[in-house]
C-alpha cells in the first residue's frame, strides 16, 4: 500500500507517477479532499510507470494505491 497527501491548485489536474514493476498491479485507488469530498481518480499505465491524475479544488486530497502481487 502506498499513501500519500497531495495539494491540488484550484480545479487543474494533479498527475503523481508512481514505479510499478512488472509482477505488481493496482487493485484500487482512492481519493478524498480535506473537507471529505470524494475525489474522482484515473489512472494510466505507460510501461512500469502509473500515473495517478485528479482534480482536487485547491484542497489537499489524501490518496492510497493498494497493490497486488502476481506471480514474477
Amino acid at each position: 500500500m502506498l499513501s500519500e497527501k497531495s495539494q491540488t491548485v484550484g480545479d487543474d489536474p494533479y498527475t503523481a507517477w508512481v514505479y510499478c514493476p512488472k509482477g505488481f498491479s493496482v487493485r484500487s485507488v482512492e481519493g478524498a479532499a480535506t473537507s471529505g469530498k470524494a475525489v474522482v481518480m484515473n489512472q494510466k499505465a505507460e510501461g512500469e510507470l502509473l500515473g495517478i491524475s485528479f482534480r482536487g479544488g485547491g484542497e489537499t486530497v489524501s490518496w492510497t494505491l493498494q497493490f497486488d502481487h502476481g506471480n514474477m
